[in-house]
């Protein structure tokens, strides 16, 4: 995709998978126990598919687009290979909608094993360095 390599992952049944569309995980959620249930499998599969790439191509710049949950399945990476970098950017949602202790304690962690961490605003950038 316009000379970057794409790696998309399966992670359920393509006719029913309901977490990761365009709207996007936040939205998908509150859906019920049919998504929540894919959850787990969209995790392993995505930790799956970053440790093979991770380790076959000797890769040591991990980006994640948003902190939950690619953050913190690539800080999992940052502790398997330890001279693999993260850097993570938060578009807002990661932190404006996900705002339970749970999800704050994975932010952060996520947060501290990353190298560089990035807000899209000023903003952001201030919530995330108060967090």
């Amino acid at each position: 995709m316009d000379g970057v390599t794409v790696h998309r992952f399966r992670y359920w049944r393509r006719a029913t998978h309901a977490l990761a569309d365009q709207r996007g995980m936040t939205h998908n959620l509150p859906r019920g126990p049919s998504v929540l249930v894919q959850v787990p499998c969209f995790l392993t599969a995505q930790l799956v598919l970053v440790v093979s790439l991770v380790w076959r191509s000797k890769i040591l710049l991990v980006y994640a687009h948003w902190v939950l949950p690619q953050g913190v399945v690539s800080g999992l990476i940052t502790l398997l290979f330890p001279n693999c970098r993260l850097f993570v950017t938060s578009d807002g949602a990661d932190v404006d909608t996900m705002s339970g202790r749970l999800t704050r304690d994975e932010n952060g962690w996520a947060y501290r094993r990353a190298r560089t961490v990035a807000g899209v605003s000023h903003a952001m950038a201030e919530e995330i360095a108060a967090g």
